[in-house]
């Protein structure tokens, strides 16, 4: 999982796992791994991103929300707060009302 995360961090792609140019031959029935096609990403869902999150920046939420399918596309939550980072969604006192209280909302529509 790190090393995935790692390949795709250092290309800056969004893209599946590279085992290699003859693995990848198998698998992918091309040399190099492929993009993950996010117009196939069709259930409503919430995108929830905050300022002050370096492991997915803003830009980054706002391209993964524009790549995906638009019956996909429910609403943009902005945690305004740069130091709300992204581990917080789990751990900050304040995820609850910033986070968790949107999400809980929109699911219960």
């Amino acid at each position: 999982m790190f090393v995935h995360f790692y390949q795709q961090l250092r290309k800056n792609i969004f893209a599946h796992y590279a085992y290699g140019a003859t693995e990848n031959q198998r698998r992918y029935g091309a040399k190099t791994q492929s993009l993950y096609n996010l117009k196939k990403v069709s259930v409503p869902s919430i995108k929830i991103f905050s300022d002050g999150d370096e492991l997915a920046p803003p830009e980054d939420a706002l391209i993964f929300y524009k790549s995906i399918d638009k019956i996909a596309q429910g609403p943009l939550v902005r945690i305004k707060e740069t130091i709300f980072v992204h581990e917080d969604m789990c751990m900050n006192r304040t995820a609850r009302k910033l986070a968790y209280e949107p999400l809980v909302r929109y699911f219960s529509l």
